[in-house]
């Protein structure tokens, strides 16, 4: 979208930033981004304001700092954030509000890595990355050091159950195939479209690969090996 002088988003071009990374937007137009690199969340409200978005330091230890590689907001309006070296995933109730609500929704509270299918902060990941919501409310993850993408939680998204859906964790692998074969190598993003397909950026094998709405096979949509060529799917 093109800035015109005197638009909202003058404002917001005198801000800085240090290696942006992950970006999601709530209902209310707000903008939350991922400051990779100065390890703080920022907000671009919808007036074109920046300001950097206070996570308690009981949340992350003692710190203000954290390392997100991944935002989404789901239906509920629920901001989740994904705290990759401290391997769990936060979650921000009411982020819009002056007094948003923040917790751990899932992975160890100390930021123990691990792999672990379990509710809550019994689960255990290792570097969550991107996520998505799918298409019946549920949060997914791309785990990536574990090389697998783990589903939170059920329809509409209740509950705090993890489980593994794609790939089998802490086994890295090139494979499509169904849940039991299908094998992945450092996922770092995710997208879901409007039939509920899930797109993997399969980042360690150079691909990118889609898995059906109803999680039963994953296949390869593009990519190869590494390198820069424009061409069909695989090719």
């Amino acid at each position: 979208e093109s800035r015109s002088s005197g638009s909202k988003y003058e404002i917001a071009t005198q801000a800085r930033f240090n290696g942006p990374e992950a970006i999601a937007m709530d209902a209310q137009g707000n903008l939350y981004i991922s400051d990779v690199v100065n390890q703080r969340i920022r907000k671009v409200d919808i007036d074109g304001n920046v300001s950097t978005f206070g996570i308690p330091s009981t949340v992350l230890n003692g710190t203000a700092d954290i390392t997100c590689k991944g935002l989404v907001v789901d239906s509920r309006g629920r901001l989740f954030i994904s705290d990759f070296n401290r391997n769990r995933i936060l979650m921000v109730t009411g982020p819009s509000a002056v007094s948003p609500r923040f917790r751990i929704y899932v992975g160890a509270t100390d930021g123990t890595a691990g792999y672990t299918d379990q509710p809550g902060t019994s689960a255990r990941f290792n570097g969550p990355a991107g996520l998505a919501i799918d298409n019946i409310g549920r949060l997914l993850v791309a785990d990536s050091g574990n090389h697998v993408i783990r589903g939170v939680g059920s329809s509409g998204g209740s509950g705090d159950a993890v489980r593994t859906i794609i790939g089998r964790g802490t086994q890295s692998g090139n494979q499509d195939g169904s849940f039991s074969v299908a094998r992945l190598n450092s996922p770092s993003d995710l997208a879901v479209d409007a039939n509920g397909t899930l797109y993997i950026a399969d980042t360690g094998n150079h691909r990118i690969r889609s898995v059906d709405a109803s999680f039963n096979n994953m296949v390869t949509i593009a990519g190869s090996t590494s390198g820069f060529t424009d061409d069909q799917g695989t090719q």
